[in-house]
């Protein structure tokens, strides 16, 4: 049976400032694929995340925003690296149906979902 990958594409303007906060501050890790337009991550399983710097001409859509779903190993800590970088919980209706859930925003307003209690 042939191996199956999956990803997920997020268009950016701030290439370099997106590519560390997942870098970094999410501690996804040094990314496999990294130039002036494209950073891809591992996320294990035959699983990436590719953030690609949009064209000058290109829209991206105020409303439409890509999710990304992390279950950390330590949410207190992880939370505890964003706040301390500048980054606020979220109110989201998420919050209210998953109360496990805790939600961020990348520097472009994506938002990222925590999974776990802390």
């Amino acid at each position: 049976m042939a191996q199956v990958h999956c990803g997920f594409v997020i268009k950016v303007r701030n290439l370099e400032k997106c590519r560390a906060f997942y870098r970094d501050l999410l501690r996804l890790g040094a990314p496999v694929t990294d130039s002036n337009f494209r950073t891809e991550f591992d996320l294990g399983n035959g699983t990436r995340l590719a953030l690609c710097l949009a064209r000058e001409e290109e829209q991206i859509a105020s409303g439409v925003r890509s999710a990304l779903w992390i279950i950390p190993d330590n949410p207190a800590e992880l939370i505890s690296d964003l706040t301390a970088g500048g980054y606020q919980m979220q109110c989201d209706p998420l919050n209210l149906l998953y109360p496990g859930v805790k939600c961020f925003q990348d520097p472009e307003a994506n938002p990222i979902y925590l999974i776990g209690e802390a």
